[in-house]
């Protein structure tokens, strides 16, 4: 699936989302966002992705900018309650980024 997103809703480029684990929708069979975040960008972290920010500090670089490669790490808020992570694919203009998840 394709997003285009607002830069400015991006302020997290590392990564994170639903762990493996069955969140009640899906399969438990399901690929979520960390096992695919993990698998495209090569970024070696775990668990639910709203702590993907914290988990990088010291160990990835992280920044406020998107860039083709990083990781968007979505905070955890209503129905997502394990956040999100999604790969940020190109960066399309000052406000405006396309994402894979």
């Amino acid at each position: 699936m394709r997003l285009a997103l607002p830069a400015l809703a991006a302020p997290l480029l590392l990564a994170a989302c639903a762990s493996s684990r069955f969140a009640g929708y899906g399969t438990p069979t399901t690929l979520t966002c960390v096992p695919y975040a993990r698998a495209v960008s090569g970024i070696e972290l775990t668990g639910d992705a709203w702590r993907w920010w914290d988990e990088a500090d010291g160990r990835y670089p992280r920044a406020h900018h998107p860039v083709p490669g990083a990781v968007l790490v979505f905070r955890r808020h209503g129905a997502m309650t394990a956040g999100h992570v999604a790969v940020v694919t190109r960066v399309l203009g000052p406000r405006e980024i396309l994402v894979t998840q």
